[in-house]
This record gives C-alpha cells, structure tokens and sequence, in this order.
C-alpha cells in the first residue's frame, strides 16, 4: 500500500462506492499523496490498470479474477477490509421518507423479500451460481465461483445499518461537494438512516425465525 503514495488510482466515478472505499483505505493505511482518477467504471478501472495508468484500482469480481490471472496483486481484499474495522455500507435500499411512513407493511414486505432472497445466496449455491451466470453473462466457473464467493463474504443477515458508518461517509461527501457543509453540520447522522422497520421485524421474529430454519 505504501508504494502508491504519489501515484494515481483508479474508480469508477468519483462520488461512487468505489470512490469512498479507496479514500477510505488509503485514509487507514496512512498513504497521502494519491492522485485519485475516475474510469467510467469497474471494466474501464480494470483496462486502466491493465495498461498501467493507473497503479492501482477498485474493481470486482469478475474483474478482479481477470486481474489475478494475469499477475496482478489483490492489495486489499473482504478480509483485509475487516481487519482494518473500516465501517461502511456498500450498498443498500432507499426509499423516500414520507413513502415509507404512509407505507410501512410494503417495506417491510420488501425486505423480508431481500432478506429471504439473501437466505438463498447463502443456501443454495447451485441456483445462486446460475443466476449470476444469467444476469452477468459469465460463463467462466471460476469467475462464477469467485463472484459467489465475494457475495457469501460481504452479505450480511442484520439488516440494519451500523450508526458508526454514516459521519465518514458525510465528511466524504462535504469534501466532494455533493452536499452542503453547513447543512451537514445541522444534520445529526441519524437522518441518513432509518432501522425502525428492521427493529420491528426483528421484535416480531421475522430474522430469527429466517435464519434458524
């Protein structure tokens, strides 16, 4: 990780996941000096690295197998991003406020779709493995496995979203100009979120009752 202090690295655009989690990572590796770029995308970060403009890059499988397998070196992977107790959100679901007050038996029906759907990925390989094979067009079993493999790694069966990972991610995007400084300084983290709905299945028996059967 050293060895990328005053070189550039690559995203797939800025104010992206990947953007957070490079600036992050590199943030908790003390690397200063890192000229971040955007690519387009995960496949535009691969051909960047590939071709040795940039001297690293976020990317994902199937890429990352793709990198592997021609001598590149995975610097930071699920585990090592565990290691380094970087708390954050990869992905998630949204909803608008005021929809999801008026409505909040469709959201919870919405997820516990998620998570029954989620139960699945980690239950049934075989299926799992042909869905990614028909939403991704992959074919390769390896880049399949692998791509399995990322997704049992970074699932998680609690639904709800650690308070702890939301002040970095503001600051992140104070310092990109995606939202207000002074309007984040008036905003407490918990406006970012909402657990409510998650709390209530799971005091209902929803995530236990999923999990033990």
């Amino acid at each position: 990780m050293a060895d990328l202090a005053r070189r550039k690295v690559g995203v797939s655009r800025f104010g992206a996941i990947s953007h957070f989690e490079a600036v992050l990572v590199l943030q908790r590796a003390g690397v200063k000096d890192v000229t971040i770029i955007q690519t387009g995308g995960i496949p535009e970060s691969m051909a960047a690295l590939s071709s040795g403009a940039v001297a690293a890059a976020m990317v994902t499988p199937p890429q990352s197998v793709l990198l592997r397998e021609k001598g590149f070196r995975e610097l930071v992977g699920v585990a090592q991003l565990r290691a380094m107790n970087i708390p954050f959100v990869g992905n998630g679901v949204a909803a608008r406020r005021g929809y999801a007050k008026k409505n909040p038996e469709i959201v919870k029906s919405f997820i516990k779709g998620a998570f029954e759907g989620i139960k699945r990925i980690f239950e049934d390989k075989e299926f799992s493995m042909k869905t990614l094979a028909k939403y991704t067009k992959i074919t390769d079993p390896k880049l399949l496995e692998e791509s399995y493999r990322l997704a049992i790694d970074v699932f998680e069966k609690d639904g709800r979203i650690p308070p702890e990972s939301q002040p970095a991610l503001v600051e992140q995007l104070v310092a990109l100009k995606l939202i207000d400084p002074d309007a984040a300084k008036k905003t407490p983290a918990t406006a970012y979120y909402d657990n409510r709905y998650v709390d209530e299945l799971e005091k209902e028996g929803f995530f236990k009752g999923l999990w033990q059967h």
